[in-house]
């Protein structure tokens, strides 16, 4: 919210808002069963989501730090979480790949699948919010991004870390 805060997850399975003029812890949030491994703003500053390794999202009012919706029905650890630029969109990515979730309602949306990719590390809306970049790691590679568009779902394109062959 303007550089006024920050928040921080934890393997204590907390997240916390602190003061970044002065340091001072502002608000703990309680609620995840496990470690705490990604946290979020909203884009007004109004809301933070976390995501935690026991398969949760949470929506928490960042003046109260009181806990708005579980972001329940994911198979794996979440990994990865963001607000889409305008604020309407949540996405909560796991190892398989994204769900989509209206930020207002908590209802889900969609889930994007991370296509070859066995093992999702991170994820991020694209500036316009139109697209998600899903990173992670694929059999015989040492690092995949998939591009997928978030109308309809469809992966766009690939990018490989895989170094090319340059033996032939």
């Amino acid at each position: 919210s303007d550089g006024e805060y920050m928040l921080t997850g934890s393997q204590d399975c907390t997240a916390r808002l602190w003061a970044t003029h002065s340091g001072a812890e502002m608000a703990v949030l309680r609620g995840h069963r496990e470690y705490v491994s990604s946290v979020a703003f909203s884009p007004d500053g109004t809301w933070v989501l976390t995501g935690s390794g026991d398969r949760t999202a949470r929506l928490w009012d960042a003046h109260t730090g009181a806990e708005l919706v579980v972001l329940r029905g994911h198979t794996d650890s979440v990994n990865s979480v963001a607000f889409s630029p305008d604020g309407r969109l949540i996405m909560v990515c796991g190892i398989r790949g994204a769900v989509l979730w209206d930020a207002s309602s908590g209802r889900e949306l969609s889930f994007l699948s991370a296509g070859t990719i066995r093992y999702v590390n991170c994820a991020a809306f694209s500036p316009d919010g139109s697209k998600i970049a899903i990173g992670g790691r694929a059999s015989g590679a040492s690092g995949v991004l998939v591009l997928v568009e978030v109308a309809g779902g469809e992966p766009v394109r690939m990018f490989s870390g895989e170094a090319p062959d340059t033996t032939s």
